[in-house]
């Protein structure tokens, strides 16, 4: 009925806000074409992670945009700038609306 797409097209859009922190992983790097000295792993790739972040980065690539955003706090320094570049690159709109609601705080990650 008229009355009900009319109603349908007036409500706004879903959001979903996340609040969660986030992680860093290490993972040693598979790259077997350079020789690693040793027996233990001397080169390593980074990853962020968490639930929470990890759920809004997917709704964005899925065609959220920034009605996805992930709220937490993140220490100021090197690791937060790591865990924000990382979430920045992950986001297929690049982060910056995603992520506006992330604090900066001294401290330590974890």
């Amino acid at each position: 009925c008229e009355e009900g797409a009319a109603m349908g097209r007036s409500r706004a859009m879903p959001r979903l806000t996340t609040f969660g922190e986030a992680m860093i992983r290490y993972v040693p790097d598979p790259d077997t074409s350079r020789p690693v000295a040793g027996k233990f792993a001397t080169r390593w790739l980074q990853s962020g992670g968490g639930a929470e972040l990890n759920l809004t980065i997917a709704l964005c690539n899925l065609g959220w945009g920034d009605r996805a955003r992930w709220i937490s706090v993140v220490p100021n320094t090197q690791m937060g700038d790591i865990i924000l570049r990382l979430a920045s690159e992950a986001y297929s709109t690049g982060g910056q609306e995603n992520l506006k609601l992330v604090k900066r705080v001294e401290g330590e990650l974890g």
